[in-house]
């Protein structure tokens, strides 16, 4: 055998090995994505499921505390959430106390507003009084 032919058939068996490597890491591949996407499709659908059954005692519980905050923290306190969700609950609370204190900041400084706004079309009428007194006066 001539080392020409020997290099070409090493080269030949090589690309075929890597050819089968090639596929064979494809398939893997396609199957570890197949059971990933069932696992995370799995685990979605649990966190979702968890997610909605939370959600709909948060919100019960929101509404019955409507805007007074500490009866919401004591009837969270006294709410048995399931273990897993123990953890969440007071991340949810500092969550939730700072979005009522910031709601409830907001609401003050909007009377406030209310209030300068309505100061304000007071003082423009008052103004124009006073230009039209004034053009009387002059004219």
């Amino acid at each position: 055998m001539s080392s020409e032919r020997v290099k070409k058939e090493l080269y030949e068996t090589a690309m075929t090995g890597e050819k089968a490597l090639t596929s064979l890491m494809y398939v893997q591949m396609t199957l570890y994505a197949a059971k990933s996407q069932r696992a995370y499709a799995k685990v979605r659908g649990e966190g979702r499921a968890m997610m909605r059954h939370t959600g709909i005692h948060m919100n019960q519980y929101l509404r019955a505390a409507g805007n007074d905050l500490e009866s919401f923290r004591i009837r969270l306190k006294e709410t048995h959430l399931p273990d897993e969700l123990q953890p969440k609950a007071g991340a949810f609370l500092v969550q939730t106390v700072h979005t009522f204190d910031t709601t409830e900041k907001n609401q003050m400084y909007r009377q406030e507003l209310l209030g300068l706004e309505a100061k304000v079309k007071e003082i423009a009428e008052q103004i124009e009084g006073l230009l039209k007194g004034m053009r009387e006066l002059g004219a």
